[in-house]
């Protein structure tokens, strides 16, 4: 399946039940962060979560993922 945003990210994963699921941290609707969150308390599954390291001006975005259920933040990639 592929989502258009964080909510239908959330139903698809409750429907799909997959394996393993890649997800921007920053969608319409419903945040990544937001979303890993509700996948990981009704169908559990591993989760990438992914985004652009210059909007990590924090340096918190790999903590929140991973406070969320996302087993890691992956950089996308430049260009």
């Amino acid at each position: 399946g592929q989502a258009r945003d964080g909510q239908e990210a959330v139903d698809l994963a409750l429907a799909l039940r997959p394996d393993v699921i890649t997800m921007d941290a920053q969608m319409p609707r419903r945040d990544g962060f937001d979303a890993i969150a509700e996948i990981m308390s009704r169908a559990p599954s591993r989760i990438l979560a992914v985004c652009a390291v210059a909007d990590d001006d924090n340096g918190n975005l790999s903590m929140r993922a991973v406070e969320a259920g996302a087993l890691e933040l992956i950089a996308k990639p430049v260009g």
